[in-house]
């Protein structure tokens, strides 16, 4: 499913705005400051991720998300005489629904503070809006109210189900995730001090570098795959050995393509050893001869077994393997006097004069490059909508001109949909067929 517009009536009291997105996979907004873009892919974003505080925050009267499938999202704000509402309503998969806020609105206050009370994986982040919203500490990501209530709906009892959107509604949004690379991106919450002592109400927020967190991300990827990757290789060669063994006794080692068998072994130890220079296998690769020697029916049968189980081991790391490979190969090829490459450790870095350095030692712009690469390809699901907000911050004019095209083979590699809002001429550079003029 792809998003193919986004309109938002009354803006600011003032806007209706249409905003048609390319047919390809990448398309940039552009408008003068004040026109409201990049609140208005706010909106899509805070809709698809049941933000009931930016929606009811945000000065409009009417969005709407259409898909190509023929599914919609429509969030309709209204200011009756007391507080301001937000009702939703949605078609997906022939079935057409409403979901009004109303009554989950009522009882926030309550539920909010079961959450605080019951969930010890979450801390609310005291943002000052009238809708809470939670760091999931256990997961290292930022939820909605609503979001925190569908994940641990199971800690109530007291009917809450009758509140929550509708499972068509919820399956609408399961469909098409929307992430948002703001601009405020090299800084993230890692934790926040609890006041008096009471669980879950946090004021005063610790952050961490973004690069600092992606690299330990990578760090425990790294170290997770190898060991999975160690007791995988070591199962598949004692059940080849058994399969062989099973297979001698009862005849039906019979030979098979010598040709095909050979290249089929080539194709693996070729995934192996990409997946070992990315460090998620340590060193490893089948010792069987593939070249001078005439194999006997016996050693064809014994290939053909250990392969059959070689094979689906390696297709767990092949995805993993290729994104490593294109975030360093594209990162690699902008960054000057250096390179970067992945290991237990994380992220690592040496100049050409042989200093190692840290991540943090990057400068800003390249640290805003690698950031927004790390979010498309290890921090979004495919299928997804990726919003990146001023893609050209810090960025040199050279590295502009090249985003546009990296951004597109991205979104190829992980089959996304990215949407860039910019005032930058650079960014666009010679694809002005991807762009839409807000105002027009």
């Amino acid at each position: 499913m792809r998003l193919v517009s986004i309109e938002v009536d009354g803006l600011f009291g003032m806007f209706d705005h249409r905003l048609p997105l390319s047919d390809e996979r990448v398309s940039i907004v552009i408008a003068p400051n004040g026109y409201g873009k990049s609140r208005m892919l706010g909106i899509a974003h805070a809709m698809m991720a049941l933000d009931l505080g930016t929606l009811l925050e945000t000065d409009f009267s009417q969005a709407r998300l259409t898909m190509n499938d023929g599914s919609w999202l429509t969030a309709i704000r209204e200011c009756p005489a007391k507080d301001v509402v937000v009702r939703f309503k949605f078609a997906h998969q022939g079935e057409e629904g409403l979901f009004d806020t109303a009554p989950l609105l009522a009882d926030m206050d309550e539920s909010d503070r079961k959450l605080r009370a019951e969930v010890s994986e979450l801390a609310r982040l005291d943002e000052g809006g009238r809708v809470p919203k939670y760091l999931d500490r256990s997961h290292g990501i930022e939820m909605s109210f609503v979001q925190a209530l569908l994940r641990y709906q199971d800690r109530f009892n007291d009917g809450l189900e009758e509140r929550l959107p509708p499972q068509a509604l919820i399956g609408l949004i399961d469909s098409l995730p929307i992430v948002r690379v703001s601009t405020q991106r090299t800084l993230q919450h890692e934790c926040a001090c609890p006041v008096d002592g009471e669980p879950g109400l946090l004021y005063t927020y610790i952050f961490t570098p973004t690069v600092r967190d992606m690299s330990e991300e990578v760090s425990k990827t790294i170290k997770v795959a190898r060991m999975e990757g160690g007791t995988l290789l070591a199962e598949a060669e004692g059940q080849a050995l058994a399969g062989l063994l099973e297979a001698l006794v009862e005849g039906r080692c019979s030979g098979g393509d010598e040709i095909g068998l050979k290249d089929r072994l080539m194709k693996v130890r070729h995934r192996i050893g990409r997946s070992m220079s990315m460090g998620l296998i340590d060193a490893f690769q089948p010792e069987i001869p593939t070249s001078g020697i005439k194999m006997d029916d016996q050693a064809v049968c014994a290939i053909d077994l250990y392969l059959d189980r070689l094979e689906p081991i390696m297709e767990r790391f092949d995805f993993l393997t290729l994104r490593l490979e294109t975030l360093l190969e594209t990162v690699n090829s902008m960054l000057l006097f250096k390179r970067a490459w992945v290991d237990e450790s994380g992220f690592r870095v040496e100049m050409d004069n042989g200093r190692i350095l840290s991540i943090e030692e990057l400068s800003a712009g390249e640290q805003q490059l690698l950031i927004m690469l790390y979010s498309l390809m290890f921090r979004t699901l495919p299928g997804s909508v990726a919003i990146i907000d001023e893609p050209e911050i810090s960025l040199h004019v050279a590295w502009q001109q090249r985003m546009v095209p990296i951004l597109m083979n991205v979104a190829d590699l992980m089959d996304i949909q990215v949407i860039l809002a910019t005032h930058s001429p650079q960014i666009v550079h010679d694809r002005w067929d991807l762009t839409v003029q807000l105002g027009e």
